[in-house]
């Protein structure tokens, strides 16, 4: 079979690390080439590059990157570079919370888009749902920081991750993964390389991936945390001369683990209206109308990391995520044609304990059904004796979306009677029996959410050198989005939970807070006969959103191995509407958000390219941010997205990668970040937002250092130790900066010792991560003030893991 420029330059990289790794003597070989760092090539812009000619701050990873440094999918990768933050989700490790630069999204509702475009071979993930995939068969990753709205498009005013999955070898070979560790860890994995002709190649891969839980639920028995994965991927590509190459690849990825565990960190009594004329007395019980489980607090749990937890949901969650996608490129000289034909699905159901009591208080069921269709046309070529390099291209996406909420938000054991009043002219007091644990009692809401998306996008970029150290470039993006969304809103109070508003206070018909004692309607709905509809409430939205991205840069070469740039981006992320509406809210929408980003940067290869240094720094204009907040609508509680205000974000980061000796490898990265609010809307005091607030997942400083040497063992083969420290300084996992919405400063150690044969086929490595068994979570809601939940919550990151990896080569 042939092989593409892509392929061989791949291939070159993988034999020069097997080359450092099989045991060559410096005696045998006195080549310069073991000191020198190998070129990685990346496509940041759409075509093959040197990453060191790029005008853009990316950090890539190549597939023996990513073995060296026993990572398993892609945020453990975003973990270890400069400006960049990841999030975990209220329920599993697969979803794709990912920040650069202070710009993400941190809410799971599938109403909001994420802020970091994912992109495997070009196709763009819809949702942050799975995300976080695995890194089965990946030949690369791109960490591109800074907006991309250019040339990648949907949401990326963040930045975007694009992943690149190898093509199949041109000899016939398999590769075999087995790892076993603490906590019943087994994973297996095997590729297979097939060139069933000439011109035509197949690679399959399957994996799975089997962990128990890191806590147990002290009163079910239950873990929570397991991992039970399944999975492939199959790629063929069909070669019949140089100027045709034909890719369809497939995919499948399934999940049945448990949710990550939470703990409750504090509550706070609520105000409610049931004073005199409605005025606020305290009361403690929840913001959502039932009253707190008496001894509540007894199950709250300060500690960042703990083998134990309380929660009262059946932790049990299902993922299914599949898609294909068509390649075609015709080269016809000086331009050559690029169709992108794709077709994804992703469905989840994942359980939340949003209160991490044994109480069936605050208990959720998300699920999300998305199918997404996108087609991409690309043309692309030179001209001017390829001082001109020029890109254009034509896109479509569409998205069909079903987002459910199952809502628990209370129980108790039943109302008993009513006493006296708390104060004259107060509803009189109820007199309710104590809650049952784990009863399965609830006052419950449920939503389905329905939103089509069609969004159209023309763009092109052009490169042009006026002489030989200096290039312009000129790039632009034009965006339009539409949404169709329709509410299937309800109240079931069937179990009878006592709520002093739902019942003590008169609601006219379509305004209701809640059901009363068992009672269950439509509370915004079009079906037939149900009070949404007797009282014309509106549950059907539509929307169309345009903005045109433009980009302007300029790159200058000092010398050969040293090269500056500037440059002018801006992206856009298209506005939206209340996934978890709420009964009479006329004002469902949320605006688009935007980015304005001005980077300076420097990517130079010293001693002899034995030193590769990058750096970047940027000036951010962020506005109209989209943020997650508590708000009370009518008198109901709810998560809603709102437009906070404007800000401005800087920062720098830099990059260093050097090689010492042919034996010894050190990397070192840090990024530094500054934001401040520089206008909030008019209502973001309700969201309790501060001007000396910062953004959520933007820490001061991030950094990473990582060493690897090798020993040459002789017959015996080759010996390489490696370590990967990690850190974080303080941060805000929530905009709103509550005191428990803070992360302490953390760092993270990963070890790893691997041995080879002589021949490279048989490798054995031992591996440690978080080996200091640091403390800390990855994801934190302090939900107690501003009429919210009342609670403080916590997601607990995992503890110290170990095993043991053997991977052959046949």
């Amino acid at each position: 079979m042939k092989t593409n420029r892509l392929s061989t330059r791949s291939a070159a990289i993988s034999a020069a690390v097997a080359v450092a790794l099989s045991g060559a003597s410096h005696a045998q070989n006195a080549s310069d080439d073991l000191f020198v760092l190998q070129e990685v090539v990346v496509t940041a812009q759409k075509r093959e590059q040197n990453l060191q000619i790029v005008p853009i701050s990316v950090s890539a990873f190549t597939s023996a990157d990513i073995e060296q440094r026993s990572l398993q999918n892609v945020g453990e990768i975003l973990a270890t570079t400069p400006n960049v933050m990841r999030a975990s989700g209220p329920s599993t490790g697969d979803d794709g919370f990912f920040f650069f630069r202070g710009v993400g999204q941190v809410d799971n509702s599938a109403n909001v888009e994420p802020g970091v475009g994912v992109y495997i071979d070009e196709v763009y993930l819809g949702r942050v749902q799975g995300a976080s995939f695995d890194v089965l068969d990946i030949e690369r990753i791109e960490i591109l920081r800074g907006p991309q709205g250019t040339l990648f498009g949907r949401n990326t005013i963040g930045g975007a991750v694009n992943a690149t999955t190898r093509d199949p070898g041109d000899e016939l070979g398999a590769k075999a993964r087995l790892v076993v560790g603490d906590r019943d860890h087994i994973d297996a994995q095997l590729s297979v390389d097939a060139p069933l002709t000439d011109t035509f190649g197949m690679l399959a891969s399957v994996f799975t991936r089997n962990q128990d839980g890191w806590a147990e639920n002290i009163r079910t028995g239950q873990t929570y945390g397991d991992r039970e994965d399944i999975g492939g991927r199959v790629k063929f590509v069909w070669e019949p001369s140089e100027s045709f190459e034909a890719k369809l690849a497939a995919d499948y990825n399934e999940g049945k683990g448990t949710a990550i565990p939470t703990a409750l960190l504090a509550t706070l009594p609520a105000m409610l209206p049931i004073g005199p004329g409605g005025a606020l007395v305290p009361y403690f019980g929840s913001p959502l109308l039932v009253d707190f489980p008496a001894d509540t607090n007894t199950e709250i749990d300060t500690r960042p990391h703990d083998d134990r937890v309380y929660g009262s949901i059946d932790p049990d969650m299902e993922s299914e995520r599949s898609g294909a996608s068509l390649h075609l490129r015709w080269d016809a000289g000086p331009i050559e044609l690029k169709s992108i034909t794709s077709f994804r699905q992703t469905e989840q159901t994942a359980p939340t304990d949003l209160d991490g009591t044994s109480y069936v208080f605050y208990d959720f069921l998300f699920g999300v059904d998305q199918d997404q269709f996108s087609q991409e046309f690309q043309l692309a070529g030179t001209a001017a004796d390829e001082k001109l390099h020029w890109l254009a291209g034509v896109y479509y996406y569409t998205e069909d979306l079903l987002n459910t909420t199952e809502a628990g938000v209370g129980t108790n054991g039943g109302l008993l009677g009513f006493g006296p009043p708390v104060a004259p002219g107060a509803p009189p007091t109820a007199i309710v029996a104590p809650a049952q644990r784990l009863d399965g009692r609830q006052l419950r809401f449920l939503s389905n959410f329905y939103q089509e998306t069609t969004s159209y996008a023309g763009f092109g970029q052009v490169d042009y050198a006026f002489t030989e150290r200096l290039t312009g470039i000129v790039g632009f993006r034009y965006t339009e989005d539409e949404k169709d969304v329709s509410l299937d809103n309800a109240s079931d109070n069937r179990d009878g939970v006592f709520s002093p508003v739902c019942q003590l206070i008169p609601f006219p018909p379509g305004q209701r807070v809640c059901a009363p004692a068992g009672g269950f309607f439509y509370t915004a709905s079009n079906r037939p006969g149900s009070e949404a509809q007797i009282a014309g409430l509106n549950t059907t939205f539509n929307d169309t959103w345009s903005e045109f991205s433009p980009k302007l840069g300029l790159n200058f070469n000092v010398s050969d191995d040293v090269m500056t740039y500037v440059s002018w981006s801006n992206a856009f992320k298209s506005g939206g509407f209340q996934g978890r509406a709420t009964p009479g809210n006329d004002t469902p929408d949320f605006e688009p958000e935007t980015v304005e980003t001005y980077e300076i940067g420097i990517k130079s290869e010293l001693a002899d390219r034995r030193v590769r240094l990058n750096a970047a720094a940027f000036f951010t204009k962020y506005e109209d941010t989209q943020i997650l907040v508590g708000e009370v609508v009518n008198g109901t509680p709810n998560f809603v997205t709102r437009n906070a205000g404007d800000s401005e974000i800087k920062g720098v980061e830099v990059e260093l990668l050097t090689r010492p000796s042919a034996n010894f490898d050190l990397s070192a990265s840090v990024g530094w970040m500054d934001n401040e609010y520089t206008r909030l809307h008019p209502g973001a005091a309700a969201f309790n937002i501060g001007l000396d607030d910062s953004l959520p997942m933007t820490p001061e400083w991030t950094g990473a250092l990582g060493a690897q040497y090798r020993w040459t063992l002789g017959d015996a083969g080759t010996l390489a130790l490696r370590g990967d420290y990690s850190y974080r300084s303080e941060f805000s996992f929530q905009a709103a900066n509550n005191p428990n919405d803070i992360q302490d400063a953390y760092g993270l150690l990963d070890l790893r010792a691997t041995w080879m044969s002589p021949s490279g086929a048989l490798s054995v490595a031992a591996f440690g991560r978080n080996v200091t068994d640091e403390g800390y979570f990855t994801s934190l809601s302090d939900q107690r003030f501003g009429g919210n939940l009342g609670v403080s919550l916590g997601t607990l990151a995992p503890p110290r893991d170990y095993g043991l990896e053997v991977g052959y080569r046949f």
